[in-house]
Parts: C-alpha cells; sequence; structure tokens
C-alpha cells in the first residue's frame, strides 16, 4: 500500500484550500481502500513465487512473468477508474518481482509528488544520526535545539524525538495548519532556510496536549524533529538529506524548495529511485536491523496515547503507527522478512 501510495499522482499536496482539503481528504479515503485492496491482491500473487537467492526479475507486464496470479493484479490495475496516471511496484529483498504502468507516458522515470511517502525517507536522515549517537530518543529536544523550551511548566519541554517520529508530541494538524503558510512548497516562503522556518513555527504553534498523550498525523513533528537534527549534526538539512540521495544513487529525486525542505511531503522522485530507497531499507542498508525493529514498533500503546479526534478514523482504518511508519505494513514487511532468514 505504501507503494501504490508513493506512485500515485497527489496534484493537491501541499496546496489546498478548506474546501479542497475535505475534497482531497474524502478522495485519498477511497484511494487508500483501493491500494489496501490491491496490496491484499499482490501479495496473493507474490505468493506463487519462488525466486532462487540474487534472482531478480523485470517486466512491465504481466505477460513476462509466470502463472496467471500476476496478470489478473493487473487486470485489477487497470479496472481501478478514478487511478489514470500510477504505477505498482512489487519486490521483495532480491529486487524486483513486477511492475505495471498505466497511463499516457507515466512509467518508472516519470517524476512524481509522492506526498506522504516523503516522510519515510525524511527520517532516515534523523535515524542514522540516532544509530551513530549524535542523538537519542528519549532526552528532551531542548538539548539540541537552543531555542527550545526548557521550563518545566511549559508541555514543550518534554518533547523528546521519540514523540516527534511517532507523531505523539501533542502537536496538532489543527493548530499546524493555521502556520503551514511558513512551509510553502513553491518557494515563496517567508523565511529563506529550513532552520528559520522551523524556529518560526515553534514561536508561532501552540503545543495541544501533554507529549505521549495524544497521537496526531500531521507535519509538524518531522520538522521539529530535523531541526534537532541539524543542530546536533552540525549540518543543514538539505545535507543530510542530500547525503542521502547520494547515497542510494537517486540520481532523478530531491525535495521541492531545497534550502527550506519540507519533510513531511517535499519529495519529488521517480519509481526507480524510490524503489532503490525501499530495497536499501528492506535489506539495512541505511540503517541496522536493530534500528529498522525500532522503526516498526508500535509507539501508541493504549490507553496512554490515544489519536485525536482529527486522526481517529485514519488510524482506525490503517492500523498502528512506529516511526513514520505504519504498522500495519510493517508485520507484513517483518514477516518476509523473518521467512528470508
Amino acid at each position: 500500500a505504501d507503494w501504490a501510495h508513493a506512485s500515485a499522482l497527489n496534484p493537491f499536496a501541499g496546496c489546498c484550500s478548506t474546501h479542497e482539503e475535505e475534497v482531497f481528504h474524502s478522495s485519498m479515503r477511497v484511494l487508500r481502500l483501493c491500494a489496501a485492496l490491491l496490496a491484499c491482491l499482490a501479495l496473493w500473487a507474490s505468493g506463487s513465487f519462488a525466486l532462487a537467492p540474487g534472482a531478480r526479475q523485470d517486466a512491465t507486464t504481466a505477460e513476462a512473468h509466470q502463472g496467471p496470479k500476476w496478470e489478473l493484479l493487473v487486470k485489477a490495475m487497470d479496472l481501478v477508474p478514478i487511478w489514470k496516471n500510477f504505477g505498482l511496484v512489487i519486490g521483495d529483498a532480491s529486487g524486483r518481482l513486477f511492475s505495471h504502468f498505466k497511463g499516457e507516458a507515466f512509467n518508472e522515470t516519470s517524476l512524481i509528488p509522492i506526498a506522504s511517502s516523503s516522510k519515510w525517507f525524511s527520517a532516515m536522515t534523523i535515524m542514522k544520526l540516532l544509530e551513530q549517537g549524535s542523538l537519542s530518543l528519549d532526552v528532551p529536544v531542548n538539548r539540541y535545539i537552543p531555542y527550545w523550551s526548557r521550563d518545566p511548566a511549559d508541555m514543550r519541554s518534554r518533547v523528546t524525538l521519540r514523540s516527534l517520529l511517532s507523531f505523539t508530541s501533542g502537536y496538532t494538524d489543527t493548530a499546524y495548519m493555521k502556520q503551514k503558510v511558513l512551509l510553502r512548497n513553491d518557494g515563496s516562503d517567508k523565511c529563506t532556510t529550513f532552520q528559520e522556518c522551523t524556529q518560526q513555527l515553534y514561536e508561532s504553534t501552540e503545543l495541544s496536549f501533554e507529549p505521549r498523550t495524544r497521537w496526531d498525523y500531521n507535519e509538524i513533528h518531522l520538522q521539529f524533529a530535523g531541526a534537532a537534527a541539524e543542530y546536533a549534526s552540525n549540518r543543514t538539512m538539505t545535507d543530510l538529506l542530500q547525503e542521502l540521495l547520494d547515497e542510494l544513487d537517486m540520481k532523478d529525486s530531491s525535495y521541492r524548495n531545497m534550502q527550506a525542505p519540507h519533510l513531511a511531503d517535499g519529495l519529488v522522485t521517480t519509481s526507480n529511485d524510490y524503489e532503490k530507497f525501499m530495497q536499501a531499507f528492506f535489506n539495512s542498508r541505511i540503517v541496522s536491523m536493530d534500528w529498522v525493529r525500532q522503526m516498526e514498533c508500535s509507539e501508541k500503546p493504549y490507553p496512554q496515547v490515544q489519536d485525536t479526534d482529527a486522526s481517529f478514523s485514519l488510524a482506525a482504518f490503517v492500523g498502528a503507527y512506529g516511526f513514520t511508519e505504519w504498522c500495519a505494513s510493517c508485520v507484513l514487511r517483518y514477516h518476509a522478512w523473518m521467512r528470508r532468514i
């Protein structure tokens, strides 16, 4: 489902009015349902394959694969009328198993603004610093960010990287949307650098709940996590992101407004490039498997952490949440990895 999401065109990201957002979120619920159905069918189809270790299969049509199940998946994708231009790529530890693209002039090299699938990639720059010991999950971020509150009476003083990466910091989408003008992706920001934008967000956005008591799916958490990463590493987020893009040979990918990147939905990439990232993650080439497992643990223990009203329906439909990852898909990926060893 994550890969289907990554490959679906999203022209509304970052430029919605209030009415457009309602239309967009309603249509996204339908898209998620379609993606979930296709993902289930894809898992069923891939169960018919047994590739030799190190083997790799690439194709753009079902006829290039053995067995009728992939052909059934292609037919199901082509029957979805609301998806005009999209693609689906399926792979395992050994490489690509299947790919199919739909739409005129749409293929694995088409540039796509991938919206929320940016979160996963952006978070990996922070996870690398955690693994290196430059950051810690459970100390307040005021240890890294000089302008962050240290007042024990201020709830913000208890915000940690764990709460930011798991979206349980207490910041909500309702409060954040009032300030989103500071993070426009078109280069017209009122601020010019990532750190300047993030500090303005901090100074103008209220913390709605005590950290680690509410889960709310929004974009502000990662901006603050990125601020901690900048100060801890003494490098800019632009440099950290570009380093990972270069490391994975994602030559066709970049963030819109790279000087003040929007970590939650700013990545523009291709199917080929994003597949490189997913392969590297799957095979623990970015961070170790211990840190992969940490990312894939649910960070929403009930009843200690409850969903906000705004995010309840999303959580009920998709499942638990780890560090920028939905754990419903994480469980499937973990079992696939266990079968591999």
